[in-house]
């Protein structure tokens, strides 16, 4: 009959405006994955040292950049530093800190490429579901007409099978869709709240592998009694961070580490622990990497190196315990939020525009992306709020050999010196 005809050419029709509705949508979210690649690194020689650093007749390093392929082991050999260095704070407590190398990165957040609209995804599927419904609906006309049961001829199974793959298919797509067009939305506030920009770092440095934890801070408690007046996690888990901090406490933790470890060498004055900046904190977070986390853009890639307010069941976790990023520092996403601080040479403001970095246990993903910066009041302090240490990095070669005997001294007492029992 006319009808079976025109239902048939109906049913090739949205077959065919299906097929194209998806070539479409393959063209239009090409290229727009959701992970993000890492840009290449730049090989070429950093500037030369501030002018104050090179009086005197001292001779300033020209470090090489890292180029993001190569270990850190490797860079560390052409920088003529040790990769790792630890710290012997005594008790049994020690201070491991991994050297991040020099460096041009791109900090922030690229401007995100918008991707197809969610219906253009969704096109397929209500071709597909259109096309199963008509199949049902002519067989019910046909077996109408001839006065009989319905009856699903080969044929039309196969047309309904056709249709339901299209609908699924289409219904995959979709939801794929979906979630490229959440990501956006958040990378694009995140473009909104820090724009990408380009960053050098002309010398390494060292930053803690972990979170100040409760046992660090114990072997300090003799020369920083102030540092305890509010309670953090527990002081009796000694792997947990250090929470409850204010940004002076932390200064001054820095500086009685700095006192503790006996540096007397004038030629290291100007090498000295102290809380990171926020670029050189983004800079050691990122890893080298371009994406959301250091981890990647999904929340599934989140969970495998943050304590967040998904995972974490509202408190701190102890140190260590997630993945640490390709620099082989841990937590700098969720656990604990970390202070910063201002650049060396920046006069300190102690109550306004100071900088939280990296979320918390308790925060949400967006609070936890490397681009992502809190600015607070300096005197402040919360449950979820500690820090981790920065040992600036030899600039002259007279700093660098200088910064080596230092390092061989503190190990050789460290190897002589019965432990002490803890605090």
């Amino acid at each position: 009959m006319r009808w079976r005809r025109w239902l048939l050419y109906g049913l090739l029709a949205l077959a065919v405006c299906g097929a194209a509705g998806y070539a479409f949508y393959a063209d239009a979210t090409a290229g727009s994955g959701v992970e993000t690649e890492a840009l290449a690194g730049s090989a070429e020689p950093p500037p030369g040292p501030a002018e104050d650093e090179t009086a005197g007749g001292e001779h300033p390093i020209a470090y090489p950049y890292w180029d993001k392929k190569e270990s850190v082991e490797s860079y560390a050999k052409r920088a003529g530093l040790p990769p790792e260095i630890a710290f012997d704070l005594g008790g049994g407590v020690r201070l491991e800190m991994v050297l991040i190398p020099a460096g041009k990165a791109e900090l922030g957040t690229p401007e995100p490429d918008r991707p197809a609209a969610v219906w253009r995804g969704s096109l397929a599927f209500l071709c597909g579901v259109l096309a199963f419904a008509l199949t049902i609906l002519g067989s019910v006309l046909h077996a109408r007409c001839n006065n009989t049961r319905v009856q699903f001829s080969l044929r039309w199974l196969l047309l309904m099978a056709s249709a339901a793959s299209m609908a699924l298919i289409g219904a995959l797509h979709w939801r794929e869709l979906e979630q490229r067009n959440l990501l956006y939305a958040k990378q694009l506030q995140l473009w909104r709240d820090a724009a990408a920009r380009t960053e050098e770092f002309d010398a390494p440095f060292y930053l803690a592998r972990y979170e100040t934890t409760n046992a660090q801070v114990n072997r300090l408690m003799r020369r920083m009694p102030g540092f305890y007046s509010l309670p953090a996690s527990d002081p009796h888990l000694p792997n947990y961070p250090r929470a409850w901090v204010r940004l002076e406490d932390a200064t001054a933790y820095c500086r009685e580490l700095f006192a503790l470890l006996g540096v007397s060498n004038s030629i290291l004055d100007r090498h000295r622990f102290r809380l990171p900046t926020k670029k050189e904190w983004e800079y050691a977070c990122r890893a080298g990497r371009n994406t959301i986390y250091s981890s990647g853009d999904r929340t599934e890639d989140l969970d495998a190196v943050a304590w967040w307010s998904g995972n974490s069941g509202g408190h701190a976790h102890a140190v260590g315990q997630k993945a640490p990023n390709a620099f082989g520092l841990y937590d700098m996403h969720g656990n604990v939020a970390e202070w910063c601080g201002r650049p060396p040479a920046t006069p300190p403001f102690r109550y306004y525009n100071q900088s939280i970095r990296g979320g918390s246990f308790q925060d949400d993903i967006m609070a936890l992306a490397a681009a992502t910066s809190l600015e607070v009041e300096g005197d402040i302090s919360f449950p979820a709020l500690g820090f981790r240490v920065l040992l600036e990095g030899p600039r002259t070669e007279e700093q660098r050999a200088a910064f080596l005997e230092w390092l061989e001294t503190l190990k050789t007492q460290s190897a002589s010196t019965p432990p002490a029992p803890e605090p």
